[in-house]
């Protein structure tokens, strides 16, 4: 298995917050609202380490 390459973010006063969490959005239908991760999400949910 080989070794997993750290997640590096740069973050400022703009960054917004649905980027790095997720958020739900528009689905294909009228109403429907689906879950869409952030990098932070996608990033522990593959356990991936955390850059300094």
């Amino acid at each position: 298995m080989g070794q997993l390459e750290p997640v590096f973010l740069f973050c400022d006063e703009q960054t917004d917050i649905k980027m790095l969490l997720g958020a739900y959005v528009c689905g294909e239908t009228v109403g429907e609202f689906v879950w869409r991760p952030g990098v932070v999400t996608e990033a522990l949910q593959k356990g991936r380490p955390r850059g300094v």
